[in-house]
């Protein structure tokens, strides 16, 4: 970069902490090049500033919203392809035994860098910048949809038992901003309106960026609690199926449950018609020993 374009950077940052009242963090700066690329000094810096309200929360204490943009992160990876997010995060527990044991320090290692720079850490600008129409046409959420999806497309390389993790997600990289905004696309109706809901409200919302960061009732994939969680859930439609049936029972007539069927007329071993046929059974079979004999004495007769 030239020294002109620096000092446009610092007076772009530097005009919207004073109006904002806000202070200085580190990485800020970034989000203002793409706009000095594209447009004059004065223009860049009212993107800037409308970007920096729409994800307000990210530059709030210590990287609020870039936290729990983390946790939002992992949500959309575990709702689009949960087998992938557990393979990647064995791998990580393998790389950085002791330092990663948690989903949580997985993203804090791996995907802050994305969070914080909103993809500007490709080494093509021209790229990243393609990526950012996909942003504004959106919504700057979708920033983390398409980070899910860039890891997704990666999935070979990442998954590589010869390669590292960090040699991928911790370097500036080349992206592909075209196949990364059609698999984004692809993923967005996957998503179930509440993460959506959470996606959008995430840059504005303190009080929902809290709660995220504190990675409630997120067990760990593979693990005792994750399987837990799934007996948990089994158990209670067991239950629910339970209750259903049970209603069906008591629905039944003359008492019955819905696995014994009421006894058909006619049948049944106490039902009177039966006897007679029973009867004759018993006096045909007695009778068979007389005919023979009779047999025997007409033909002796007869001789």
């Amino acid at each position: 970069r030239s020294i002109d374009e620096e000092a446009k950077l610092v007076r772009i940052v530097s005009a919207y902490i004073k109006d904002s009242g806000s202070e200085y963090k580190q990485g800020q700066t970034v989000w203002a090049v793409p706009f000095l690329v594209c447009m004059n000094e004065v223009e860049a810096y009212y993107c800037y500033k409308r970007l920096r309200e729409m994800l307000k929360t990210y530059y709030i204490g210590n990287n609020l919203g870039i936290h729990a943009a983390l946790r939002l992160a992992d949500k959309v990876l575990k709702a689009v392809d949960p087998q992938f997010r557990a393979a990647l995060f064995r791998k990580a527990k393998i790389e950085r035994r002791g330092s990663i044991t948690t989903l949580r320090d997985f993203h804090q290692t791996y995907s802050f860098t994305h969070m914080n720079s909103l993809a500007l850490h490709s080494v093509a600008l021209e790229e990243a910048i393609e990526l950012w129409d996909l942003y504004f046409a959106i919504g700057p959420h979708v920033h983390i949809v398409a980070y899910v999806a860039e890891l997704i497309l990666m999935r070979t390389k990442l998954m590589d038992k010869d390669t590292k993790l960090e040699d991928y997600l911790l370097v500036r990289r080349k992206i592909d901003a075209r196949a990364i905004a059609n698999m984004t696309m692809f993923f967005l109706p996957k998503i179930d309106q509440a993460l959506m809901n959470e996606l959008k409200d995430h840059g504005v919302d303190k009080g929902l960026c809290e709660e995220l960061i504190k990675w409630v009732s997120d067990a760990k994939p593979g693990t005792s609690d994750e399987k837990s969680a799934k007996n948990k859930e089994e158990q209670e439609k067991k239950k629910k199926d339970d209750k259903k049936t049970n209603g069906k029972q008591q629905k039944q007539p003359n008492g019955c449950s819905s696995h014994e069927p009421p006894p058909e007329k006619g049948g049944g071993e106490d039902n009177g018609a039966g006897k007679p046929f029973r009867l004759l059974q018993v006096v045909g079979i007695a009778a068979i020993p007389v005919l023979i004999l009779l047999v025997l004495l007409v033909a002796t007769l007869w001789e």
